[in-house]
Formats: C-alpha cells, sequence, structure tokens
C-alpha cells in the first residue's frame, strides 16, 4: 500500500519515523513538514541506528535533530518515495484488556460454549456482574503481546482464512521515553 503520509498535519517541527526504500534496509527518518526525509543512519554515521536506539538517546539526540532538520543541504529523499514502517519494534508489548464494558459482555455471551446451561440473559448478567466486580476492585486484565503483531500504518492486515466473523477494535499505543513504574496522570507530562 502506498504511504498518504505527506498529508498528515505536524504538531512539530519535525518526526521520526521507520522508513525504507523499495527493497532496501529500514532505517530511522527525520521526517521534515514538507516531506523530506533525511536517512539518520548516514547522517549520523551510525550504520546500525534503530528508531528504538534513537529514542532511548532521546535527550542528547534531539538538538542534534533540531539543527538537521534545518539544514537543506543534507541527503534528503522524498518520503512519497519511501516505504513507512511501523515506528519501532518493541521488545515488549504489555496490554491491558477489558475496557469497554459492553463489549466484553458481548464477547462472552457470543463464545460461551455450545454446552453451557445458561441462557443468554443469564450469561450476560453474569459477565456483566464480573465486569463490574473487577472495576470496582480496580483489577485491571493485562496480559503481554507479541512483537511480531505490529504493523506499520500502511501495512494490510491479512485475516486468517478461517475467521468467519473476525472481531476488531481499535488499539491505542503509548511510547513512554523513560523507564517508568506506577506513573500517575500528573508526572506524566515529565516522562514526555
Amino acid at each position: 500500500m502506498t504511504s498518504t503520509a505527506a498529508s498528515v498535519p505536524f504538531s512539530g517541527p519535525f518526526a521520526i519515523g521507520t522508513l525504507s526504500t523499495p527493497g532496501g534496509a529500514r532505517f530511522p527518518g527525520l521526517v521534515a513538514p514538507d516531506g523530506r526525509v533525511l536517512d539518520l543512519c548516514t547522517a549520523l554515521g551510525e550504520p546500525t541506528l534503530t528508531t528504538l536506539v534513537l529514542l532511548e538517546r532521546w535527550d542528547e539526540q534531539l538538538p542534534l535533530l533540531r539543527t538537521l532538520v534545518e539544514d537543506p543541504a543534507g541527503d534528503w529523499q522524498p518520503l512519497a518515495d519511501l516505504a513507512v514502517h511501523a515506528p519501532l519494534e518493541p521488545r515488549q508489548i504489555f496490554q491491558s484488556g477489558a475496557n469497554y464494558r459492553q463489549h466484553v459482555i458481548d464477547l462472552g455471551v457470543a463464545h460461551r460454549a455450545p454446552d453451557d446451561p445458561r441462557t443468554v440473559e443469564e450469561a450476560r448478567a453474569e459477565i456483566a456482574a464480573i465486569m463490574d466486580k473487577r472495576a470496582a476492585e480496580d483489577l485491571p486484565y493485562v496480559f503481554i503481546g507479541l512483537p511480531t503483531a505490529i504493523s506499520g500504518p500502511y501495512d494490510d492486515v491479512v485475516l486468517p482464512a478461517w475467521a468467519e466473523k473476525p472481531d476488531w477494535e481499535l488499539e491505542l499505543a503509548a511510547v513512554i521515553s523513560r523507564p517508568a513504574y506506577r506513573v500517575t496522570v500528573e508526572q506524566d507530562t515529565y516522562l514526555s
């Protein structure tokens, strides 16, 4: 699928992405608002640099990135000529599920065992009670995900042939720039 990233508005002086030339290796790219991209592996003289490593060294790299984006003399490439990939390949994915009460209730009812003796109404009421109890006790459903499940913004999502009625939902990802533990809402602005 082709990129439509050039039409996406910027909220700052540049963006960082993981890109590649057709058939080429992926690289961390400095993306200017006018659609130019600078290969940071080349610009910084680090052939093995990844977007994740760049983010891990954000405080030291940010001033240099601000300087680079202002220099039109770099080896810039048009964004339209590049493939856009997922921004980074995380080492781990920690997920919290069951945020949408009605969705979980509907899934629980739809995926009951064939020999479940409860009526639909009884199953719905029981699952609702479980959801309400977990919410009251502040016990979220948490699980880990596979880093290989990450896809790029323009990648096709291939569904298995056996899936007769796939379920879907929107996922939100957060990248936390520093090590953190039990971050409060008030503290979260200090981490970005």
